[in-house]
């Protein structure tokens, strides 16, 4: 699947190290003009914000799995500075 992320903007990236059990983590803060997408949350059939960051962060690092947004938007809904 080929990513088109010329709507996505990479605000800040902070890398964090979780104590318990030692994984790794990254927070992102992202910014997005939500026209083209169907949201935040992952849904089938659907291009949304997780679907196109993970599929961004999966090409980089394939033991990627999941993101969690500390904040969800809704259908054509714009972003700035949301915490993924």
């Amino acid at each position: 699947m080929k990513h088109d992320f010329s709507e996505l903007r990479l605000d800040h990236v902070t890398r964090r190290f979780a104590g318990a059990g030692g994984k790794a983590g990254v927070l992102l803060t992202v910014a997005y003009d939500g026209r083209p997408f169907s949201g935040f949350a992952p849904q089938p059939s659907q291009r949304t914000i997780a679907g196109e960051l993970l599929g961004a962060l999966f090409a980089i690092d394939p033991s990627i799995r999941e993101i969690r947004g500390a904040s969800r938007t809704d259908a054509g809904v714009h972003a700035r500075g949301q915490r993924v």
